[in-house]
């Protein structure tokens, strides 16, 4: 009796460790990123922390934005206040886009500007 008593609960922990990862993996938003924009200026390179909590999207874009948007059938939509010192300018900032296993790609907007952007998790 004892001994099936630990084997229920090995079986346990085992689904119960399955399970987890399961979330895990689902959650393909979650993490730190490294995006790379287009610019008319070249490439510039920002980081971002993203946390995904159902559909919402929020984190810290270039470590003093704070993201909001949203996260449905594969597609991001960010679109948040955002100050850059370069170009002396304060908008919204847009990003579009759909993932693909650890890579986003899409579009963004700021004020006049535009392109696309590429981003990895890191």
């Amino acid at each position: 009796m004892k001994v099936r008593k630990i084997a229920l609960v090995a079986l346990s922990v085992v689904a119960l460790v399955f399970s987890l990862r399961t979330v895990a993996v689902s959650d393909p938003i979650t993490g730190k990123w490294t995006f790379v924009f287009d610019t008319n200026g070249g490439t510039k390179e920002v980081t971002a922390e993203l946390k995904l909590d159902g559909e919402k999207v929020s984190g810290k874009f270039a470590e003093k934005a704070d993201v909001k948007g949203t996260f449905k059938d594969q597609k991001i939509d960010l679109a948040f206040p955002f100050e850059s010192e370069e170009a002396n300018v304060s908008d919204t900032l847009r990003i579009t886009g759909k993932v693909e296993k650890d890579k986003l790609s899409g579009e963004w907007t700021f004020s006049q500007y535009s392109g696309t952007y590429e981003a990895r998790r890191n």
